[in-house]
């Protein structure tokens, strides 16, 4: 398991020791990792052979820092590489403290974001490599990471970022303006910003920000936000493959993204639902609990006279939909034999 927003910080002698407190001072969620012999600091772990704690620790931090030699990083993290979508940040610091450098997962993994910040933080120069930022442009898979956006085909981000870096036109597609695409461009850039999707021609390069499914051809890429919450009531004892059938009829029906679900809603009397809680699990999603009695302060489209009986409320997944989005329903209730489902999207007003 990946631990969040951890960063492991390797050193290798007391050069490194000198950098890593530093680094420490800044970064809460970091943990050091040092060669045994160098420090009887009780807060940090020892390790005999650094190429065994990093093959232990390569995919349970979402950051890693090397304060040594870049070659030696390179060796010991090169069996260890699998894809940009899932690779770790790399970051690697000179022994004297005087070099910050992103080698790996500059973008996705934001490393070059970690290289920036731990640079300033330490008095250091920040090594970036990736052409877009070598050339103060913005990459699209760094927009996406900034923005927590799920990426349709990481294979299209070589071409929309080829296309940037030449300052070809980028057509862009997002009709709740959740980009803001224009703060990510320097101002001359030659962005083409469209209300219809039809707009854009086959040959054009382009950005699509929705929460529906869209097909597009290679030279699009699609960056889905995480803006719809998934209202569920449900009978007592349903099991999660009823609440996931209807959950993949109701998104196919509406053409809707499971990429840009946020979250599972039900009311907190249903907190030892089983279905509902392996259903969360299966699609990866926070699931979030509602107090039962706000559900009725909630109007909702479709009351139930059934629910009501039963439940004591007139409405459990349009209420709670609704309450957790702060937004609109964009699906009503939807029912089959134990299962309803509702879709609402988040209120971007006052979130962004």
């Amino acid at each position: 398991m990946v631990t969040e927003n951890k960063i492991a910080i390797y050193v290798l002698n007391k050069f490194g020791l000198r950098v890593a407190q530093k680094i420490l001072k800044h970064i809460d969620s970091a943990e050091l990792f040092v060669k045994k012999g160098v420090t009887k600091d009780i807060n940090s772990h020892e390790f005999n052979n650094i190429r065994n704690i990093v093959k232990e620790n390569f995919f349970k931090y979402k950051s890693h820092i090397f304060i040594c030699a870049t070659g030696i990083v390179v060796r010991i993290i090169c069996p260890f590489i699998c894809s940009k979508e899932i690779d770790p940040a790399i970051v690697v610091i000179d022994p004297a403290g005087k070099y910050v450098i992103s080698l790996l997962s500059g973008h996705l993994g934001g490393a070059n974001s970690l290289a920036r910040y731990v640079a300033k933080k330490i008095n250091a120069i920040p090594v970036i490599t990736t052409a877009t930022d070598s050339f103060n442009l913005p990459a699209v898979d760094e927009i996406a990471r900034t923005l927590n956006l799920t990426i349709d085909d990481i294979k299209k981000i070589k071409i929309i970022n080829s296309a940037i870096l030449n300052h070809k036109p980028i057509f862009v597609y997002d009709p709740l303006n959740y980009l803001n695409i224009q703060s990510f461009f320097p101002s001359d850039y030659p962005l083409v910003i469209t209300s219809d999707l039809n707009n854009i021609k086959k040959s054009d390069i382009g950005i699509i920000c929705d929460y529906k499914k869209n097909k597009v051809d290679n030279n699009k890429i699609i960056l889905y936000p995480k803006v719809l919450y998934i209202g569920i009531g449900c009978n007592k004892g349903t099991h999660f493959s009823e609440i996931l059938d209807l959950f993949n009829c109701v998104f196919s029906e509406e053409n809707l993204a499971a990429d840009s679900v946020c979250a599972i809603v039900t009311t907190d009397k249903k907190s030892n639902e089983q279905g509902i809680i392996d259903f969360a699990k299966i699609l990866k999603k926070e699931l979030i609990f509602i107090d039962h009695f706000k559900l009725d302060k909630i109007k909702v489209p479709n009351p139930s006279e059934n629910v009501k009986r039963h439940m004591g409320v007139y409405s459990v997944s349009e209420a709670c939909a609704i309450i957790a989005s702060k937004g609109r329903l964009i699906v009503e209730k939807r029912k089959s034999k134990n299962v309803t489902i509702a879709v609402a999207i988040k209120d971007l007003t006052h979130s962004r």
